[in-house]
């Protein structure tokens, strides 16, 4: 299954992007290395706030990390969600330095199932 028409995937200027905390607070375009400290955030959380996510705003595309291990690739607006399980911390802050820099093309490329969960 193909991805949604999208906009160039390496962005000339700037990215813009938002980092989605497990309290549900946020940060526009916060150092990619207090990313770690966010992630941290993540497994002191409760169930109910069991993920975080970066968004890259240009885009729409979101990809968070869930306290399974699993991360989820959604565009905001359009869905097209897909997920990788067994996702390690060190893989999710790659993930989201390339998100952050709108290197989508890799973020594409990556073994995405369909869905939100593996049926």
């Amino acid at each position: 299954m193909g991805y949604p028409r999208r906009r160039p995937t390496q962005l000339k200027r700037r990215a813009m992007y938002t980092v989605i905390r497990p309290d549900g607070s946020s940060d526009s375009n916060p150092p990619l290395s207090s990313l770690p400290g966010v992630l941290e955030e993540l497994f002191g959380a409760d169930r109910e706030h069991g993920d975080v996510a970066l968004v890259h705003e240009d885009s729409g595309w979101s990809l968070s990390f869930h306290l399974d291990g699993r991360m989820v690739l959604e565009h905001l607006s359009e869905g097209h969600e897909r997920h990788m399980t067994n996702v390690t911390s060190k893989r999710a802050l790659e993930l989201w330095h390339r998100l952050s820099v709108g290197d989508l093309d890799t973020i594409f490329a990556e073994p995405w199932e369909p869905g939100y969960v593996s049926k």
